[in-house]
């Protein structure tokens, strides 16, 4: 029945078995929540514990580190430089799914603006001439939605093709349905939209 003491173990070694998972303030459904999971599983596969921290703008990393010692950090949203020495000087391996780190290039994970600027190359290149970009109500996506309109915005016009911007719309049906005529109205033939769901 012995059970080696975690609070032992990570003393000796410097660190935890905990991997934090740094997440921007964002609702956690659909694919975030499917990739959380299937994250969380494998890193237990690997004995290992992933724990995920939504962070808030005055969250101060430095406290959760502290309290945590984690071994590695996955990084769903922006670092400063700050918290990256931080890191660094304890020994805390990094890697940036999403977001940036400034002074950091080779730490830089997906690029929000790249996700819009893909998806309507994508629409483009099958003959889209006209686009719609869907953005939704919920202001705490403005984080990855806006710079994915940006994104967009900088492709549809490098392949002279029209963007017609669609904000604040729901998962309501009414809402949807009226947007899908008002979009066939315009002359939409393609449409993007900040995510998935």
């Amino acid at each position: 029945g012995y059970a080696p003491s975690p609070e032992a173990r990570a003393l000796k070694l410097g660190h935890s078995d905990v991997v934090l998972c740094l997440l921007p303030d964002w609702p956690i459904t659909g694919p975030l929540g499917v990739l959380l999971e299937s994250l969380s599983a494998r890193l237990a596969d690997s004995g290992l514990t992933m724990l995920a921290h939504q962070r808030r703008p005055d969250d101060d990393l430095s406290q959760v580190l502290g309290a945590l010692t984690p071994t590695t950090i996955v990084a769903m949203c922006d670092l400063s430089e700050i918290e990256v020495s931080y890191a660094e000087a304890r020994g805390i391996s990094l890697v940036a799914f999403m977001g940036d780190v400034p002074g950091r290039p080779d730490l830089a994970g997906l690029r929000q603006s790249d996700i819009g600027r893909l998806q309507v190359a994508a629409l483009v290149d099958r003959g889209h001439a006209s686009v719609a970009y869907v953005l939704p109500h919920d202001r705490n996506l403005d984080w990855f939605s806006e710079p994915r309109l940006e994104g967009a915005r900088e492709e549809a016009q490098r392949r002279n093709a029209d963007l017609i911007e669609y904000r604040d719309v729901d998962n309501g049906g009414a809402r949807l349905a009226t947007w899908v005529i008002s979009a066939a109205r315009d002359r939409v033939t393609g449409i993007c939209a900040y995510n998935d769901e």
